[in-house]
């Protein structure tokens, strides 16, 4: 039986399909979340590991193991060879906010294309080995590189430099995905690890009902993982998970969304000169019960919450405080007994703001 190997994610607002890669040459498609799954194409290549989008829904590129890369423009019904990495050991793909591609290879090196994949340019090369996934974070769009051992490595410079930051021990970590600010890892053995602090520190906090985990992406909001087997389970949280649908495939290596790359991403000129705030926790959250809020200040500032409805109205607010520079989590339990979608609203009295979706139940 072969594995499920890996997933791709992308970043900004929850996207509408999933799509699954088969090394039999198959393209499956998801149009509900993971529920169900159908045959879109047939692949050029039977080892690819990864799939990202372009700069729009139907813009998709692939990527396969030998470093071959490419490119559909119809949402993955047909593929064009776009041009090829000389490797042997591609581990992931990422495409950034300005439509460059990135490849990280098993031994550590990073390459960049700005021309669709037609060229590459060798950016790095980690010391560390055995890599497994490369991810970024929300507005600030950081780059960490994952290893099979735990390692995490962080690029504030586009992939060009790197640092060593925390690690967590496991002998099978798999995949390292971003949601907003913050990090999520998981291991084959099903134990998922968060960083709240650019990767300096992890915490376990779940661990899966089952072994034999091979990858997890995002749709923004939420994170989904798999088993070697297919099956898809998702979590708002990474503590509690469930599990939603089966690809009918025991060969699927790996999945990925048709978010665009610039979705959600706002410029950044100074990432320093940025609040950066982590999706609230939990999220969904019952109506009344507490939710703790992570974020980072440049300096010293006084602050404000708010949580406002889908029309703007403002349902609850926080006292306003002053918070040192660095990163604060709060404690909160905004006074709202409806359920339903709401905003979190953050403003500073230095002009600094941010906001997250907050979804209250019954």
């Amino acid at each position: 039986m072969a594995a499920l190997l890996g997933l791709w994610t992308g970043t900004g607002a929850a996207a509408t399909t999933l799509f699954g890669l088969v090394d039999t040459g198959e393209l499956y498609m998801s149009p509900d979340q993971g529920a169900n799954w159908t045959a879109v194409s047939t692949l050029p290549v039977h080892d690819a590991v990864a799939l990202g989008a372009g700069g729009s829904t139907s813009e998709l590129y692939l990527a396969s193991r030998s470093g071959g890369i490419y490119r559909s423009t119809d949402a993955g019904m047909s593929w064009t060879a776009t041009g090829a990495l000389s490797a042997s050991d591609v581990a992931d793909l990422l495409v950034r906010a300005d439509l460059s591609l990135l490849l990280l290879t098993a031994t550590g090196g990073v390459h960049r294309s700005t021309d669709q994949g037609a060229n590459w340019t060798a950016l790095a090369a980690l010391t560390g080995s055995d890599f497994v996934s490369l991810t970024q974070t929300g507005a600030n769009q950081r780059l960490y590189a994952l290893t099979r051992s735990g390692g995490v490595y962080e690029s504030t410079d586009g992939g060009s430099s790197w640092t060593a930051k925390g690690a967590f021990t496991a002998p099978d970590a798999v995949e390292l995905r971003g949601v907003s600010l913050t990090l999520y890892a998981l291991t084959g053995s099903g134990d998922i690890h968060k960083s709240i602090d650019a990767a300096s520190s992890w915490t376990a906090v779940g661990t899966l009902s089952q072994v034999g985990m091979t990858g997890m992406t995002t749709d923004g909001t939420r994170l989904i993982a798999t088993t070697g087997a297919g099956e898809v389970t998702t979590s708002a949280d990474g503590m509690s998970w469930t599990w939603i649908g089966v690809i009918n495939q025991l060969t699927v290596t790996a999945l990925g969304t048709d978010a665009p790359a610039t979705t959600g991403v706002e410029p950044v000129a100074a990432e320093e000169a940025l609040l950066q705030l982590a999706p609230p926790w939990p999220n969904p959250a019952r109506a009344g019960s507490g939710i703790a809020l992570s974020l980072r200040l440049p300096t010293a500032q006084g602050l404000s919450v708010d949580l406002v409805d889908l029309a703007g109205r403002r349902v609850a607010a926080r006292l306003p405080e002053t918070l040192p520079a660095g990163l604060t989590t709060l404690r909160w339990t905004p006074k709202v007994e409806k359920a339903g979608l709401y905003w979190l609203r953050i403003r500073t009295n230095g002009g600094l703001s941010a906001r997250a979706k907050l979804v209250l139940l019954p």
